[in-house]
């Protein structure tokens, strides 16, 4: 009887101590997000990305946020972690277009994906017409792409994007990581911080592949581009959402003269004049 009570003391003592090592291990496992990202980082500059006869693909990049709380005094309070904190109004920001990154000709393109039901916030005025368009008259987004800003400094690994700032966190041949964070403005009137990290992988494109596509050198042409495929199929006037209509032809004139695309563009629209 002794030996049993002492094998069960001894029983319960060992499973304590894995109940302990267990949590301490749960405890112990925060993986900061301004750490595990970061890397080795090569040049990931246009010059080097873009030199060579073979164009580097990259797909949508994945996403990851975190999020902080901020104090009354706007400090950053807490760990980051991937869920809102409970105590803080919702913010219901809008949804980025998924997108591919080609580097080919000495230039960055970017080529974005007008799928309706993944529609974003983040569209310009031709672009919202363009993803109607091929949500009701084409049935699926045509691959056209425009040169964009790509601006990296190897020396602070700051990169300017499309005109939004990233910090390279890391980048190999495979792929890199870049992040952003939320700024002073939206931390005072939310009280929440946030740290986005986004994770792009490198994948081959053949030049077969490559001829699918149609790169522009600016925006502006690839908007005429978009204009002149929806005039062939819908003429000058194309219907859009509701009670809308849009005067194809105005818009074009408005981007070639470099006016505002949506100036006098809208017909028998019930809110828009």
């Amino acid at each position: 009887m002794a030996i049993t009570k002492r094998y069960f003391t001894q029983l319960t003592a060992a499973f304590a101590a894995l109940l302990l090592a267990i949590c301490f291990a749960a405890c112990s496992s925060y993986e900061d997000p301004e750490k595990i990202f970061s890397g080795p980082i090569n040049d990931i500059s246009v010059e080097t990305l873009a030199n060579g006869n073979q164009a580097i693909y990259f797909d949508d990049p994945s996403e990851s946020t975190f999020y902080k709380k901020v104090d009354n005094n706007g400090k950053r309070v807490g760990k980051w972690s991937k869920d809102w904190p409970n105590d803080r109004e919702r913010y219901q920001g809008g949804h980025s277009t998924p997108y591919e990154l080609i580097f080919t000709n000495g230039k960055a393109y970017k080529v974005r994906k007008y799928e309706y039901s993944l529609t974003g916030e983040d569209l310009s005025f031709v672009e919202s017409i363009w993803e109607h368009y091929c949500y009701k008259y084409a049935g699926n987004y045509q691959k056209l792409g425009y040169a964009c800003q790509w601006d990296y400094d190897n020396g602070s690994n700051n990169l300017i994007f499309d005109f939004k700032e990233y910090k390279v966190e890391k980048a190999d041949i495979s792929g890199f990581t870049l992040s952003y964070e939320s700024n002073s403005e939206f931390e005072e009137w939310s009280k929440v911080a946030y740290h986005t990290v986004h994770q792009y992988y490198r994948k081959t494109l053949s030049n077969a592949q490559l001829s699918d596509y149609s790169l522009f050198d600016s925006r502006k042409e690839l908007y005429l581009a978009m204009l002149q495929i929806m005039r062939a199929e819908c003429g000058d006037i194309m219907d859009g959402y509701g009670t809308e209509r849009y005067n194809l032809a105005v818009v074009e004139d408005n981007i070639m003269n470099d006016r505002d695309p949506s100036a006098g563009a809208y017909i028998n629209s019930s809110d828009k004049k």
